[in-house]
């Protein structure tokens, strides 16, 4: 909900609304919204999820300021990776099963750097070879960005059978079922090879971690 000229200022004073109320965006975002109803009173609440976090708005539709209350709440996620994968396309594709030692260093490295909110994009997942050129050295940095349907919760390394792999875990900004879990992909391939790599299926389950009132 961005501010524009002749918006409405909340009784908290910290979300602004446009005379629309809210709006939501089907691509590059995950926004619903839906009935409440708290002590008595029924409000329209607003969400805006991302990885790791749901921001989430109470309005009163019918009452000017509109908005109310807003929290955010956090969670944090737990990884397994399924022994038994499928690679390639639809028609081409080949079953696997992963040898467990891959199958935890890819946990391990899934708890380390992807359990809570996005972390920043580190500078160089892999270490280049001396004297790389620049276009090498990019494709030993991770897999670049994805697109604007997705968000990217976290570019990681991690080592396998000597070699350093590159790992990017993306989400459809936070999508969650109960039944399926965490709606994710990730993508993973050696840094000194000029591949696509591969697409491992990985389930994802959330715990509440807290929730904040914004200000």
């Amino acid at each position: 909900m961005r501010p524009s000229k002749g918006d409405t200022q909340s009784a908290k004073g910290g979300i602004v609304l446009d005379p629309e109320l809210f709006s939501t965006n089907d691509r590059g975002a995950h926004q619903w919204y839906d009935l409440v109803k708290l002590q008595g009173r029924f409000y329209v609440a607003y969400v805006e999820g991302s990885f790791g976090q749901d921001h989430v708005a109470l309005l009163r539709p019918t009452e000017l300021p509109a908005g109310v209350a807003a929290i955010t709440v956090d969670y944090r996620y737990q990884f397994s990776v399924p022994r038994r994968q499928t690679f390639g396309p639809e028609g081409q594709a080949r079953k696997v099963e992963l040898r467990p030692a891959l199958q935890s260093t890819l946990e391990a490295a899934l708890a380390r750097y992807a359990s809570g909110r996005p972390a920043p994009a580190l500078a160089q997942a892999c270490p280049a070879p001396a004297g790389a050129s620049e276009d090498e050295a990019a494709r030993y940095a991770g897999f670049g960005p994805v697109h604007y349907s997705m968000e990217t919760a976290a570019d990681f390394p991690f080592h396998w059978q000597g070699h350093c792999h590159l790992a990017q875990l993306n989400t459809w900004f936070g999508r969650y079922d109960r039944s399926s879990g965490l709606f994710n992909q990730l993508k993973v391939r050696r840094a000194d090879r000029d591949e696509e790599g591969l697409e491992y299926e990985v389930l994802a389950r959330r715990r509440f971690l807290k929730a904040s009132v914004v200000p």
